[in-house]
This record gives structure tokens, sequence and C-alpha cells, in this order.
């Protein structure tokens, strides 16, 4: 997945051993996690750093969060819906 982003990225400290990094950001000083999901005493933890409104406008951040909501609420996503049938004349 890629997302664009002209903002500052909000730089980590000491991240937990057993957090899982679902995207990292290139900056001028590396590579930084700014999505991470991490399992702590049984539940489920999203986190995302980005945010703002150009950001969220993205079809690949969207699609990020509504499936971090399904991985947090351990639920499955609807199955697709089928395209409409053409109505011939």
């Amino acid at each position: 997945m890629a997302l664009t982003t002209r903002r500052d990225i909000y730089r980590y400290g000491e991240m937990a051993p057993d957090h899982k990094v679902i995207l990292e950001a290139e900056t001028k000083n590396g590579r930084m996690p700014v999505a991470w999901t991490r399992v702590h005493n049984g539940t489920r933890i999203f986190h995302v750093a980005l945010g703002y409104a150009d950001e969220m406008e993205s079809p690949a951040y969207r699609q990020m969060v509504r499936n971090a909501v399904f991985w947090v609420t351990n639920t499955k996503p609807p199955a697709p819906k089928a395209p409409a049938k053409k109505v011939e004349d």
C-alpha cells in the first residue's frame, strides 16, 4: 500500500517488541512506522499516526482503516456485493 503525505510524521520512542508495523514512512531521517498493530493482554490494538483531512481522503488510507476495524473487532468483512445486472431494452 502506498500513501503520500507532505505533513510531518510523528516520531515514536521505544516501541513494544511485539508490535507489527503495517505502514512505514520514508523520511530524511530514515524509515519510521506510521501504522502498527499489537495484541496486548488479549486486546487487539491498531494505531495510525496519519489523520489530516487530505490523507483521510485517500482510498488506500480508508481501506487500511476499514481493514483495521475488522481486525480489531475480530470480525470478517461482508462479502462483496455482486455487480448490478445490466437491464437491456
